[in-house]
């Protein structure tokens, strides 16, 4: 296979297999008692490519851990980061122990963490932090191997992970276009809820929400991205329910289309833009080029030299626009 770079993903020159090998974060340290994640991935590098994604997840779940905590969490992500949590302590992730030796340490483990939280006369924990008490559950008896209830919250992150661009600027704009659509139904819903929880009637409270909030073209994306996530979730989740409450929910039809509901520029806007772009000449530039193509900023942002060619026979119209933009700003061609 065709040489892949992957983040941590190292071959050692002694014995040639390929490992995962990471840094552990100071701020993680303490609990996972290394300095270093270390784990053989396989002989080959196409075998360590495709056990890659399961280790550097299981990772990135202790990271999280570490900076956020397993409070406030979804059960599934609660569940995730505990199990990825024991498995660093090299401890089985949904029992109490394998033998005897690990279910001791574990309940020492756990001791440390809420017993001087015990009342000497009653016996009873008083005011064990959250935090303490689910690790001190996970210790004694592991996480539960059931499938959790799907959130909507599980669902998009989820959903995004599998349905991920591939192209890092679009699966950036993916990422925040879907995280619009999700801020939006948790503000409406009051909140993160399970998803087989989420009725007809809070999605048309949604869409009446949204009606009045944003223009109907918006209201229509959001539908889609959000009835996307749900119908995939209902088809591939454990838990999520058997209903997408979004699906075949009408909305007014604009009367026109969005091309005619976007309005042109004043031509003094654009005057004193090219005025305003006298002084930093590759905005210029690129200005004038948006301004006498239609052509997207990313369009002529990430243009090539390459893929300009001029040495065959020009169209009269083209031969047209090259005239007028040397007249608007003839040091492009120079730049270009």
């Amino acid at each position: 296979m065709r040489n892949v770079t992957v983040k941590y993903l190292r071959k050692n020159d002694r014995t040639g297999s390929f490992e995962y090998r990471r840094r552990v974060p100071k701020s993680l340290e303490k609990r996972v008692k290394k300095r270093e994640f270390l784990k053989v991935l396989g002989k080959t590098q196409s075998d360590a490519v495709m056990r890659y994604g399961a280790e550097h997840e299981k990772i990135e779940h202790l990271v999280s851990l570490a900076k956020f905590g397993v409070t406030g969490l979804s059960p599934m992500e609660q569940s995730k980061k505990l199990a990825a949590l024991l498995e660093s302590w090299d401890a089985d992730p949904h029992s109490a122990g394998r033998d005897d030796n690990e279910r001791t340490w574990r309940g020492e483990a756990a001791a440390q963490l809420v017993d001087k939280y015990q009342d000497p006369t009653s016996g009873e924990y008083v005011g064990v932090p959250e935090e303490d008490g689910l690790l001190a559950s996970a210790l004694l008896d592991g996480v539960s191997k059931e499938t959790p209830q799907v959130t909507v919250t599980d669902a998009f992150a989820a959903y995004l992970d599998e349905n991920a661009l591939k192209i890092p600027e679009q699966h950036k704009k993916q990422r925040q276009r879907f995280a619009r659509s999700e801020k939006n139904l948790i503000f409406i819903l009051g909140g993160d809820m399970l998803l087989q929880e989420v009725k007809r009637s809070d999605a048309r409270r949604w869409r009446d929400m949204r009606l009045k909030q944003v223009a109907p073209a918006t209201v229509r994306r959001e539908r889609n991205d959000i009835g996307a996530v749900f119908s995939w979730a209902v088809s591939e989740m454990e838990g999520a329910g058997e209903v997408n409450p979004f699906k075949g929910m009408k909305l007014e039809t604009p009367k026109e289309g969005r091309r005619d509901q976007r309005l042109p520029l004043d031509q003094l806007v654009i005057d004193r833009v090219y005025e305003d772009l006298q002084p930093h000449k590759d905005l210029l530039h690129i200005w004038t080029l948006l301004d006498y193509t239609g052509a997207r900023p990313s369009e002529v942002r990430m243009l090539r030299v390459s893929e300009i060619v001029l040495s065959a026979p020009v169209p009269g119209c083209v031969s047209n626009l090259v005239e007028i933009l040397w007249r608007r700003s003839p040091s492009m061609w120079i730049w270009a």
